[in-house]
């Protein structure tokens, strides 16, 4: 046994450390006996030591004897059977020769490495073990990293490795190098001499994109361990191309097969070698894919195709091909967006495109390349409650406003029904409604909630958005009341509201009944008069239809009839974009040249008055062509992943 230090240094504090303690036992002049002092000096003495001993790193090391082997048996298709249990064979002879106190394991490998058995003073090797993958592939760095995490941690180290060497995955030389590092030996028993013929179609090479009507070629490398005629048919989309009969050198050839296609879309190919002397016929075979590019394509996502008619008109113009669809006929599938250059969302809330849509364009523009566009409006970006979306990720303009310090604001009271009649899936699906809500809101933005039954409750007072676990945890607290009393809970919304100074404000009252009479139509117009607008949700169909909607119309917002609950959250969003509405600024403004990127060459006469923007805040890798008198981003354009 020896004894070391890794930091030595912190020694040579030991000896002012020690007659800092003596000094101490002798000065202090706490009170006690003889046997007190010296097992106090002890003590301190002890703990001194240690605590320097433990700084300077001492170790205690024991010499251990004994060997750890790995061995490593390639079982892929490339090495035969008889090799391989010649080797198992070998291995058992080296296991029944090694000394007592060595530990011996076995690691086999194809196109996965599996540990048959940990090293042990007592291997038992079986005559056929683990079932690996073969496949025609060898991966011998993942044997190797494998054998070295069984490892023992004492005792030396060897791996021995039974192989032909023909790996075609990963870096087995990298991994053999990092061993030498951790001090562990490796050797190589050579397999594999006197196998078959052997033909391995390596990859296929194909361009992923290709113009309609241009020539490309289709590159194909094979490997072939002997000089020989083989067989070679290629197919296109399924359908055979033809068959040629080519003479291949021993090692790697290059063989090209001339195209030209002009169908726009979609096209894979697929090529297979026939070898009539060929041990290992499953690696003869490689396949790829292009797509053909025709007709440029446009699909453009308009919330009123009407207005979007002179946009649509003058992109066909170029000789584009432009689809134009609501929102709601979004495609369903990332290959259906795929088939387009370009997506143009032309004033389109998040709300009304949905989460699917945007995570599956959000895929296409950063996966595959699909361009995008999106044009502002009262029903985008921070108007459309795009902030926290997938959309608001892709755009180089984000739509959290809360570090604008100068920003109108608004307010929104949800004015929800408790009663006992809302019980299960309504009342669930209004709580998460109403935290989708809070959500939405902005830092600038005033939120409040009432729930009501017999009698209206204050659940969330007013105050400003943003209160993430706050508001969530309130509105997690509804439950379940008694009666419909709708009149004082309208009105307390209506206190709330009065005392906030904010541009906008804005009621959402669901109720899933009737209430008790009150002057609903008075309050919605009083409210109206202070310019404070009133939705109504009607959950059900044993609602007061009539009334609600009238209330609506007096309070000059929208009504709802609502059959099932599943719905309500879509709906608590669009209403709580009324007070996103804040966001736009609506004064007439000269467009400001910022940088004369691409996307603005060729307007030398300039840009004509605009009338309005919707507030965003630039990110910091995009590139800003345009700007208001503001400085608020009006052109800005990025690279996101693969697409622009």
């Amino acid at each position: 046994m020896t004894v070391q230090f890794t930091e030595p240094l912190w020694l040579l504090a030991l000896v002012p450390a020690v007659a800092w303690v003596l000094w101490l036992a002798r000065t202090s002049l706490a009170e006690g006996g003889p046997v007190r002092r010296w097992l106090a000096l002890g003590l301190r003495l002890s703990t001194v030591v240690a605590v320097v001993l433990a700084l300077a790193g001492v170790q205690w090391r024991h010499r251990v004897d004994g060997m750890n082997v790995v061995f490593l048996l390639d079982v892929s298709q490339s090495v035969p059977t008889g090799q391989q249990a010649a080797a198992r064979e070998q291995v058992r002879s080296f296991v029944r020769e090694k000394p007592a106190g060595d530990r011996a394991g076995l690691v086999v490998f194809g196109t996965e490495a599996a540990l048959e058995a940990q090293p042990s003073t007592a291997l038992e090797v079986a005559p056929s073990g683990s079932v690996v993958v073969p496949e025609g592939r060898t991966d011998l760095a993942a044997a190797l990293r494998l054998a070295m995490a069984a490892m023992p941690e004492t005792g030396q180290r060897r791996l021995v490795v039974f192989s032909d060497g023909g790996e075609n995955l990963g870096d087995a030389l990298q991994v053999a190098a990092s061993a030498k590092g951790l001090e562990t030996v490796v050797d190589v028993a050579p397999m594999g001499g006197g196998r078959p013929q052997d033909v391995s179609v390596e990859r296929l090479q194909l361009p992923s994109r290709v113009p309609e009507g241009t020539p490309f070629e289709v590159k194909v490398v094979v490997e072939a361990s002997q000089a020989g005629p083989v067989r070679v048919d290629l197919y296109r989309d399924d359908q055979a191309l033809g068959t040629q009969t080519i003479t291949l050198t021993a090692g790697r050839n290059l063989l090209t097969f001339p195209q030209t296609l002009v169908e726009p879309g979609f096209h894979s190919y697929d090529l297979r070698v026939d070898s009539p002397e060929d041990g290992i016929p499953q690696n003869n075979r490689a396949a790829g894919f292009t797509v053909v590019a025709g007709r440029p394509s446009l699909l453009v996502v308009s919330q009123d195709p009407a207005a979007d008619a002179p946009l649509v008109e003058a992109l066909r113009d170029t000789g584009t091909a432009v689809q134009v669809v609501r929102p709601a006929q979004f495609p369903d599938t990332l290959a259906a967006l795929q088939s387009h250059e370009c997506v143009i969302l032309s004033n389109v809330s998040a709300t009304d495109l949905g989460r699917d849509p945007q995570q599956r364009l959000q895929s296409a523009v950063r996966d595959f390349g699909v361009g995008l566009v999106c044009i502002g409006g009262d029903q985008a970006f921070a108007a459309g409650g795009y902030r926290g979306t997938p959309l608001d990720e892709i755009l180089p303009v984000e739509s959290d406003l809360s570090s604008r310090k100068v920003l109108p604001s608004g307010a929104l009271v949800l004015v929800i029904d408790r009663s006992g009649s809302m019980e299960g899936e309504k009342l669930d699906m209004a709580k998460e409604a109403a935290m989708a809500a809070a959500d939405l809101l902005t830092g600038h933005d005033f939120l409040g909630v009432v729930a009501f039954d017999g009698a209206p409750s204050e659940v969330l007072p007013m105050g400003k958005a943003g209160r993430g676990r706050e508001a969530a945890s309130a509105i997690g607290r509804i439950g379940l009341g008694g009666g419909t009393v709708m009149g004082p809970a309208l009105e307390r919304a209506h206190q709330m509201l009065r005392g906030v100074s904010a541009s906008l404000k804005h009621v959402v009252v669901l109720t899933d009944g009737q209430s008790q009479p009150a002057d609903f139509e008075g309050m919605a117009r009083t409210m109206a008069g202070e310019r404070i607008t009133i939705s109504t949700v009607a959950l059900g169909s044993d609602c007061d239809l009539a009334l609600l909607q009238r209330m609506a119309m007096e309070g000059r917002g929208r009504f709802y009839h609502v059959p099932r609950p599943g719905t309500l959250p879509q709906i608590f969003l669009q209403e709580t974009a009324v007070i996103l509405k804040t966001a736009i600024h609506e004064e007439p403004f000269q467009p400001q040249v910022v940088s004369a990127t691409e996307p603005i060459r060729g307007f030398g006469r300039g840009f004509p008055m605009l009338q309005g923007h919707v507030v965003t805040m630039p990110r910091p890798r995009a590139e800003l062509a345009l700007a208001t008198g503001q400085g608020d981003p009006l052109l800005a354009h990025w690279q996101y992943g693969l697409g622009r």
